[in-house]
Formats: C-alpha cells, structure tokens, sequence
C-alpha cells in the first residue's frame, strides 16, 4: 500500500501557489481601488471647501449690500488668496473702500427711507401733467388733459 501523505505520481500540482498569485493580484486591485477613492474624496473636500467659501463671501456681500456679487465674488476671491492669513471681512471691507461702485452707497439707502417732504397743494392738472411725464401711460396723459380742458 502506499503511504497517503505522499503525492501521487498522477495527482494534479499543488494549488497553493496559484492561489498566492490570485490573492496578490486582488490585493493590489483593492489599493488601487483605495487610492483612487482617497482621490475621489480629496477631490470631494475640496469642491466643498470652495462652494463653502463661495457661500461665505456672498453672504458677506449681501450684508454689505453688493450689488454685482459675481464681480465682487471674483475679486474678494483674489484678495484673499493674496492674503498671507485669509480674512474674508478685511477683504470685503477694502474692497468696500476701493470699488465703492459695486455697494449701494449708504446714502441712497437713507434717500430711498427718507418720508417724502410734505409739498404745498398743487394745482390738480399740474400734478396730473407730472404723473404723465414719469410714467409716460396715456391713460394719465389723457387725465391730465380732461383736467387741463375744465380748467
């Protein structure tokens, strides 16, 4: 009888070190799939930081009362990456004070919040004759016109 450790002279070869070879083949797919997903995910944070900081800076401009936030987006973007510790409200602020045109000026604000001055009664044609300048309707042309003729 034969002994049964020993291989048998028909037997197929060992499989193990056909195995070693699947198994590191594998191992090297699942780091390159690992790597490529840190990559991802860099990628990912990044694009969030950006939009976060995009988020900030139109927040800020809003408050400050921008009225154009995409040119004052790009511009207080350029100066706080020029900045060696990044502030976002000294970057507004001097924006603020060198390109004052893209703010609503603060006394604009107070003008458009200001009560109307009380005027003296005016002749009704007269005041009809102004509606229908600023508006330009011809329905308040027409109403100026039927006061003009009674008078």
């Amino acid at each position: 009888m034969s002994d049964p450790l020993e291989p048998h002279p028909h037997s197929a070869p060992d499989p193990e070190p056909e195995r070693e070879t699947d198994a590191q083949t594998e191992l090297a797919q699942l780091h390159s799939e690992l790597e490529q997903a840190r990559a991802r995910l860099a990628e990912s944070e990044t694009a969030f930081q950006r939009l976060e900081r995009r988020q900030q800076i139109d927040s800020a401009l809003a408050q400050q009362g921008a009225l154009d936030l995409e040119a004052g987006r790009l511009l207080t973007e350029a100066a706080i990456d020029q900045m060696e510790e990044p502030d976002l409200r000294i970057a507004v602020a001097d924006l603020q004070r060198t390109r004052p045109w893209l703010f609503r000026q603060a006394h604009a604000l107070a003008d458009a919040r200001a009560p109307e001055p009380d005027l003296p009664p005016q002749d009704p044609a007269a005041n009809a004759a102004l509606r229908a300048a600023e508006t330009g309707d011809r329905r308040d042309l027409l109403a100026y016109l039927r006061l003009k003729r009674r008078a």
